[in-house]
């Protein structure tokens, strides 16, 4: 609002600008991206005003990977791509509790599933869970815009991600106390 009542008729134009870094490689990621997302509005400003951002990344970032959509298209792409390999994370950290109640090798269950070409190798590793500030904010945002959306089975699926992570963690410091103090 306050910038519409400026007094000078400047236009401007909101853009989504996502980024995709992961921690220990975020320089190489932004010299070299899998992909570059721009998000604008639909309009002709807003069509010019994202064509002006290619233009500036399209100076290293080869043309094929600067992907171009709606400004809700990029926020939520952004949210899903966190949400899904966290997602992964959780998938394989139950799995590995199943591994341990069975006599199964979370290992060998994620290196056979892995060779599947449908799923692949990456985000496989067993572990405490996931971490970092980045997963868990994005999927509790991903959370809250399903239920302001009236979506609440949607908003309860990515929630139980978080939870999976949670009982993860509470599960590995049970274990290391256990192993201590047996």
């Amino acid at each position: 609002k306050v910038l519409l009542c400026n007094e000078f008729g400047s236009k401007f134009e909101v853009l989504s600008n996502p980024e995709f870094l992961a921690e220990g490689t975020a320089i190489e990621d932004l010299m070299k991206p899998d992909r570059v997302l721009i998000g604008g509005n639909q309009t002709r400003a807003g069509k010019k005003a994202v064509e002006a951002l290619v233009d500036v990344y399209a100076h290293w970032v080869p043309r094929d990977r600067i992907l171009t959509t709606n400004l809700w298209s990029a926020e939520l792409s952004k949210l899903a791509a966190n949400a899904f390999l966290a997602q992964r994370i959780s998938s394989i950290n139950a799995m590995s509790a199943l591994c341990e109640a069975t006599g199964a090798y979370v290992e060998e269950v994620a290196h056979s599933i892995g060779t599947d070409t449908r799923i692949g190798s990456k985000f496989l590793k067993a572990s405490v869970g996931f971490g970092g500030s980045c997963f868990e904010k994005d999927i509790l945002n991903l959370v809250y815009i399903c239920e302001s959306m009236g979506l609440k089975e949607c908003a309860d699926y990515w929630m139980q991600v978080v939870s999976m992570n949670d009982y993860q963690k509470s599960r590995f410091a049970r274990k290391i106390v256990s192993a201590l103090y047996n």
